[in-house]
């Protein structure tokens, strides 16, 4: 006899499959009680760890899809546990903590992939908002998870096999090439995301194999391998956009490194070009609203009239926030993406509703920096616009408009906001 779960053991159940799992490494013991107590109580599944040893060991044992870490600890520090969790877990997200944080550490920080850098004390409404960031770049990330294709182009047989079989064990797919005749016809019937290439090879070398390969696509990054004497070689390589080089007898630990850092460079690049994409649709479908015309849209200003249905829905699939505001920075109108962050009545661009943008990471604008830029775009001509980079990805555009309704004019600028994770 099979003794079955009831319901709400099957629903319990079910709920733990979906918290995401976080390693906590602390030396300190009374920082590390109190954030695992906090992240229990905010639906975590806690794994815990005293020092980097630990740590390393959890991650193997746990695979973690968050870590957060000290920097400064016992057996190694908080980087080592970040390569390793992402090594683990590719869609892992990290969040570093120290108490002696300078300018050099963040930049090493965002270089490692670090979500966030949060300094010690820690404000747990910080560290909450950096969470609800974090579930939404593991879900991104589990969609969006694959094998990257790794193309290895070397002509000793036996370094190409055993460099194949490591990356392999990182479930990558592997193709080999023993010269660059087979590299470059590899490379045209499989969609190629990064390559070891050998410097010296019979036939074709790898300066104008990796040449060939840029004129089919940029689609790719590249390292390179070199023995005693071929700097000059390498050296124009990188010249001509390889990502990095190896030395022989290649390091093993070091080529795991330099693909995953390459890797990463890649997945930026792509995401920035997806990005770029997505502010031409942006300022295309502006275009399309205003071109050289005044008129915007032939809608009333009254709070009591909305926009066409049909309207409505072509702004809400926007992918950004659209406000539309009068010089008493009263709000006309606010499509999807800005409505469902912000809570409450919108009846007014305020601090209340800029710091319900935070929730698609809008940081570090003040209200008055804000109604600054607005005014001035007020004072410009009708139809023109003015971008402004307020983050890594986050931007907000701004052009001045003409509403018309009957007789009346009324001034008005329409803002499209693109925060970090909008």
């Amino acid at each position: 006899m099979i003794d079955r779960p009831g319901m709400a053991e099957q629903l319990k159940e079910e709920d733990i499959m979906q918290r995401e799992k976080v390693l906590v490494v602390e030396d300190d013991a009374v920082a590390l009680k109190v954030l695992v107590k906090f992240l229990t109580k905010e639906g975590f599944d806690v794994v815990e760890a005293s020092d980097a040893k630990v740590g390393l060991e959890k991650i193997d044992a746990e695979k973690p899809s968050i870590v957060i870490t000290d920097l400064n600890m016992p057996y190694g520090d908080g980087f080592q546990i970040i390569r390793h969790a992402k090594k683990v877990v590719p869609y892992s997200q990290a969040i570093l903590v120290t108490a002696f944080g300078n300018i050099d550490t963040a930049i090493m920080a965002l270089r490692e992939g670090v979500l966030d850098y949060l300094k010690k004390p820690i404000d747990l409404n910080e560290l909450v908002e950096v969470l609800a960031v974090a579930k939404d770049r593991i879900r991104e990330g589990k969609e969006t998870n694959f094998s990257p294709v790794l193309l290895i182009v070397e002509d000793d047989t036996e370094t190409r096999d055993i460099l194949g079989r490591v990356m392999e064990k990182e479930n990558w797919e592997i193709l080999k090439a023993k010269d660059g005749q087979e590299a470059i016809s590899l490379f045209k019937e499989h969609k190629v995301d990064l390559l070891i290439l050998d410097v010296k090879m019979p036939g074709k070398d790898g300066l104008t194999v990796f040449h060939e390969l840029r004129v089919l696509s940029k689609d790719f990054e590249a390292i390179m391998v070199s023995g005693y004497g071929e700097e000059e070689m390498v050296l124009k390589a990188l010249e001509a956009g390889a990502i990095n080089f190896l030395r022989k007898p290649i390091d093993l630990n070091q080529m795991h490194l330099f693909l995953q850092k390459a890797l990463d460079a890649l997945n930026l690049k792509r995401a920035l070009k997806y990005r770029s994409f997505e502010f031409d649709m942006v300022s295309d479908i502006m275009k399309c609203f205003i071109g050289d015309r005044e008129l915007i849209m032939g809608f009333p200003v009254p709070s009591n009239t909305s926009l066409s249905d049909a309207g409505r829905r072509f702004l809400d699939l926007v992918p950004a926030g659209i406000v539309l505001v009068n010089k008493a920075m009263d709000v006309l109108y606010a499509n999807k993406s800005v409505t469902s962050t912000v809570t409450g009545e919108m009846k007014k661009l305020d601090e209340p509703l800029l710091k319900g943008l935070e929730k698609i990471r809008i940081l570090g604008l003040a209200y008055g920096q804000l109604k600054s830029v607005i005014e001035e775009a007020f004072k410009r001509k009708e139809g023109m616009t003015e971008t402004i980079k307020i983050g890594e990805w986050a931007y907000i555009v701004l052009v001045k408009l003409i509403l018309i309704e009957g007789e009346k004019r009324e001034e008005a600028v329409l803002l499209v906001i693109r925060g970090e994770r909008s």
